[in-house]
Parts: C-alpha cells; sequence; structure tokens
C-alpha cells in the first residue's frame, strides 16, 4: 500500500516538475521575442500591425477574455517556434551595440 501511494507522489511530482521546466522555456522564449522586438523597431511595428490584424479577423466572435487568452497562446507559440531565430539575432545585436560603445 505505501509503495503505491510513493509511486504515485513521485509521478504526481514528475508531472509538476515537467509542467514547470516547459513554463520555465515559454517565459526564456517570450523573452527573447520580447528582445527581438525591442532591439528592432520596425519588425515590432510590422509585427504589431500584423498580428493586431490577425486577432481582429480570426478572433471577432469571440469573448474578450477567450480573445486575451488566443492572443496569449498564439504569441507563445510563435516565441516557441521561432526561440532560435529570435536568439540568434538578439546576440547579433547586442554584441553590435557592445562594439559600438567601446
Amino acid at each position: 500500500m505505501y509503495l503505491v501511494i510513493a509511486i504515485v507522489a513521485v509521478l504526481v511530482a514528475l508531472t509538476f516538475i515537467a509542467l514547470y521546466l516547459r513554463s520555465v522555456g515559454d517565459v526564456l522564449a517570450l523573452n527573447e521575442y520580447c528582445q527581438f522586438l525591442l532591439l528592432t523597431p520596425s519588425t515590432y511595428e510590422d509585427h504589431r500591425a500584423k498580428f493586431a490584424d490577425y486577432l481582429a479577423s480570426s478572433t471577432a466572435q469571440l469573448t474578450n477574455d477567450q480573445r486575451a487568452m488566443y492572443a496569449r497562446l498564439s504569441l507563445e507559440k510563435m516565441a516557441r517556434d521561432c526561440r532560435p531565430k529570435f536568439t540568434l539575432a538578439n546576440i547579433a545585436r547586442r554584441k553590435a551595440a557592445a562594439t559600438k560603445s567601446e
């Protein structure tokens, strides 16, 4: 009986650890995306306009809460999918900014 309880407790703990690690990955991806947009203002304006149009056309029938959730999930997915590209672009821009200031 105690063995079953211990196994279930370990499985629950592993599930929470996996969820935590996934959320950390999502936060890091969103962080890279935000830095990318801050370092490239023209891209920011372009992404902002396209995302606003996308949300207006695809979420018109949803409530505000559903629209906010849909927007967050869309941004997380895009940030997760493009994280390597954003990271490399951010590294290059930070390096260029550092060499320019020296």
